[in-house]
């Protein structure tokens, strides 16, 4: 759309009407302080822009190696050590590991924005112990990841227009703690509960923008939630024509930060409630297991809630956030050979 044509019109059109107020028009866009009539009546299509036939090509290459490593040390406790604990079985190992994303090419406005590859080093420390003739499983992991070049998605504001686009974060930590914990207190009988602490910090989180260098490392790391939870139960029972098992699990998560610019921080909007879901299932496997048949209920209870989005509060002062299925019921049938 040619904006400063319609502009003019729309001028023009309050000029032949006496009337004082005018179209601006800003950053590709219009604001039309006129009623609504008048702003339809300047023409059912807008003046066009007619483009150059030979627009400018814009082109750019980038190239990535890395060389990764993975180093893993694992002790197993002995028989000694099992008698002393009252322990079937006994793990602990030590990892240290080089993860490797690479960079590429984005849009930023019109003009092609190189962005460099994410690097992490991860250092974790787990325990995973079986007793009490295998009916218990109790696994514990710590972890730290060290990001270098962490590869994030901003918003810019030129004037009106939010400009989308990849760039990296000189530094940033992701630290936490996972549990899982499996009880079988009667054959066919499992309950199990998965929990997860998550430390994210940005240590070095400076942005170049069109006002200058913004410092955003006090801001929470978008989409990853602080706790989660998830508690499961079922019961399998043999019959004469195959295995019939219902279960129930509940999966709960703490609240997520979906800010891309740097004012995010400034509006609830940006910030999704905490939320839980309950999903049920009851199946039928043959008698050789070959084949499963199960019915599924998936948010049991209908619950209305948000599972992702985006805030750009800057130029919108507004966040577009997906709206998470609601009860889902379905079949689903497995076959294996």
């Amino acid at each position: 759309t040619d904006f400063n044509a319609y502009a003019q019109a729309m001028n023009q059109r309050l000029a032949n009407r006496g009337l004082a107020s005018q179209t601006i028009h800003l950053q590709d866009g219009i604001y039309s302080p006129i009623p609504e009539a008048d702003f339809h009546l300047i023409g059912p299509e807008p003046p066009v822009l007619i483009l150059e036939s030979n627009p400018e090509i814009a082109k750019a290459d980038r190239r990535f190696r890395q060389l990764t490593h993975n180093l893993t040390s694992t002790w197993l406790a002995n028989d000694l050590w099992l008698d002393r604990l009252n322990l079937d079985s006994g793990m602990m190992y030590l990892t240290y590991s080089r993860g490797f994303k690479a960079g590429g090419l984005d849009i930023r406005g019109a003009d092609i924005q190189p962005f460099d590859a994410e690097l992490v080093d991860n250092t974790e420390l787990g325990i995973k112990i079986d007793a009490l003739d295998s009916r218990l499983r109790f696994n514990v992991a710590a972890y730290r990841m060290d990001y270098t070049d962490l590869q994030v998605t901003v918003a810019e504001t030129a004037g009106l227009t939010p400009i989308n686009y990849l760039t990296n974060v000189g530094e940033a930590v992701i630290q936490g703690l996972e549990i899982e914990l499996n009880w079988a207190p009667v054959d066919g009988a499992v309950f199990s509960l998965n929990t997860a602490y998550t430390d994210a910090d940005f240590i070095d989180y400076n942005i170049a923008s069109t006002s200058g260098v913004e410092d955003r490392s006090e801001e929470p790391f978008p989409l990853i939630p602080e706790f989660t939870l998830t508690l499961s139960a079922q019961k399998e029972w043999r019959m004469g024509w195959g295995f019939i098992t219902p279960r129930l699990s509940y999966y709960w998560r703490d609240e997520l930060y979906t800010g891309q610019d740097g004012d995010g921080l400034k509006y609830d909007s940006t910030f999704i409630d905490a939320q839980g879901v309950l999903n049920a299932r009851l199946s039928w496997q043959s008698p050789d297991r070959s084949s499963r048949l199960s019915l599924y209920v998936n948010n049991l209870s209908d619950e209305f809630y948000y599972g992702g989005g985006f805030a750009i509060s800057r130029s919108y002062g507004a966040a577009l956030h997906t709206v998470a299925p609601p009860r889902e019921v379905g079949l689903e049938f497995a076959l294996n050979w």
